[in-house]
């Protein structure tokens, strides 16, 4: 068995050691979920306003600046809070009286069918199964709505020192090649994923005035929720439009429904492939696999806030295995580079998915 000249070690036992330490970090982090989460949610949130500090830094002194931003957290937290809350209460004294409606378009559903010829199957186990989607919706919203505020304080403290905490860790590990790739990356990550927030913010807001239009029920809540859900690649989508359709069928039948999916469909392709292409540029793509894989994993990990942060916490995993040689062959795995940009220059890219559903 080789050994490696620098640490003395076979190499072999050099990868089984990393594989311990990785699932020791990972249980450490599974076993701290409650604790973790809104750690992770405040970063991921403080990477989302973090150009919008700096705009304000470079317009205003920075005390202002911190002050406009604390006013502002204040501002979107009970907005939030009352949205969410109150949003909730609603749907659960709601339930009864959709139940009965699903139960009867149904049956209406179950009768047009068999007028024509084709046999339904359906029993009240789909009423119940309908009904038990609109729960989980409930539940992952009070889940949230308790993450949401320590979320909110953590994030204005890592706003407003984190440039400073990072030079520090600069000054205590010179040359690290961690800390070197993400300062490297840092900025563009951030960049991405404000765009990124733009185009779910025009598809949210868009698909909440066409559920205005058709009447549905808590149409800003789902129009919130597609904006959150929609930085959770491919699927993301597809559960922020699930509760929307849900209630459009218990409220006007299946017609409605159908419009509901369509309106959705319509807001979504018209910002991915309109409005995203321009904004997002041109950068490196994560697969298609290891898009699944991590949003599986986060989901496993951190439960329901691992859904939101699964895109941002895959690419920083790959930013960490990128910036060692024994892990690089890993990281260029992971990420698809465009075909019409040269190697050298992807390099330089930030890894981020273009495309969101």
């Amino acid at each position: 068995m080789t050994m490696d000249v620098e640490s003395g070690r076979p190499p072999l036992l050099r990868g089984l050691l990393a594989i311990a330490a990785t699932i020791i970090i990972f249980g450490g982090l599974k076993l701290g979920t409650d604790f973790i989460s809104p750690i992770f949610m405040g970063l991921f949130l403080a990477l989302l306003l973090g150009p919008i500090y700096g705009w304000l830094k470079r317009r205003l002194p920075v005390w202002l600046a911190l002050i406009a931003m604390i006013i502002g957290l204040i501002i979107v937290f009970v907005l939030l809070f009352n949205l969410f809350s109150l949003s909730v209460e609603s749907l659960r004294t709601g339930l009864a009286t959709y139940t009965t409606q699903i139960q009867a378009h149904v049956q209406e559903l179950r009768t047009s069918l068999q007028s024509v010829g084709l046999n339904s199957n359906t029993t009240g186990a789909d009423t119940e199964a309908l009904i038990s989607v609109l729960t989980v919706v409930i539940n992952a919203i009070v889940a949230v709505i308790a993450y949401l505020f320590p979320a909110l304080i953590l994030c204005l403290f890592f706003v407003s020192e984190g440039e400073v905490l990072f030079q520090r860790a600069q000054e205590g590990l010179p040359n690290n090649p961690v800390l070197m790739r993400l300062a490297t990356f840092g900025a563009s990550v951030a960049r991405q994923f404000g765009i990124r927030g733009i185009v779910n913010a025009i598809t949210g807001a868009g698909f909440a005035i066409l559920l205005l239009l058709l009447g549905v029920d808590y149409a800003v809540l789902w129009g919130v929720l597609t904006f959150f859900l929609s930085y959770i690649p491919y699927i993301g989508i597809v559960v922020a439009g699930t509760p929307a359709v849900i209630l459009a069928f218990a409220e006007y039948g299946i017609t409605r429904a159908i419009l509901v999916i369509l309106a959705l469909a319509l807001v979504n392709v018209s910002a991915e492939n309109l409005l995203a292409p321009s904004l997002m540029g041109r950068g490196l793509n994560l697969s298609t696999s290891v898009t699944f894989i991590g949003f599986m994993f986060w989901l496993w990990l951190l439960g329901g806030p691992g859904a939101f942060l699964a895109m941002p916490l895959t690419i920083l995993v790959i930013l960490v295995l990128d910036s060692f040689p024994e892990t690089r062959w890993l990281a260029n795995i992971a990420m698809r580079a465009p075909d019409a940009a040269p190697t050298s220059q992807a390099a330089d890219q930030s890894p981020h998915t273009t495309p969101n559903q």
